[in-house]
């Protein structure tokens, strides 16, 4: 059996990987902005946080993770806002185009190029033999067409 990758797998390990890279920063600064913005609601709720004015209100935002306090000229936040909320979006983005290309480059996966694929006929049997049939054999166009080997193609046997 060939020790060769099939055809399609470099095209499709880079997007894997940009998938995995971007779920993990996903989840570091999911983590993040959840941690930053629970201790900051706390301290909100108590009265510890300055603000520019008389603290009108406490909003909570769901996704990002963020705890803004809102006072009488301006707001005070922490969690997923700012860079760190750009970071959480861009994640999103980076992970959901990764997985949507790597998915489509899986599905349509176009022959590797300057190969070709045709039907190759086996070499003829004896008498009596149960297998008999073509192949499918990549070869590069300019050589000669060469008969399969017995392992290639027989799918009745499972061999």
């Amino acid at each position: 059996m060939p020790k060769s990758l099939p055809h399609g797998v470099f095209r499709t390990v880079r997007w894997w990987t940009a998938a995995g890279t971007s779920l993990v920063v996903l989840f570091i600064s999911l983590g993040w902005s959840l941690l930053t913005s629970l201790e900051f609601d706390e301290q909100c709720n108590q009265g510890v946080v300055d603000g520019p004015g008389r603290l009108l209100d406490i909003r909570r935002q769901t996704f990002p993770p963020a705890v803004i306090c809102e006072y009488e000229q301006g707001d005070v936040s922490a969690g997923a806002t700012g860079v760190l909320g750009a970071v959480v979006w861009l994640s999103v983005v980076c992970l959901t185009v990764s997985v949507l290309l790597g998915l489509l480059v899986e599905w349509t996966d176009p022959p590797t190029p300057g190969t070709t694929d045709r039907l190759v006929p086996r070499a003829p049997r004896s008498p009596g033999s149960p297998r008999s049939g073509s192949c499918v054999a990549r070869e590069r166009p300019s050589s000669s067409p060469r008969p399969c080997s017995s392992w290639s193609m027989d799918w009745r046997h499972g061999r």
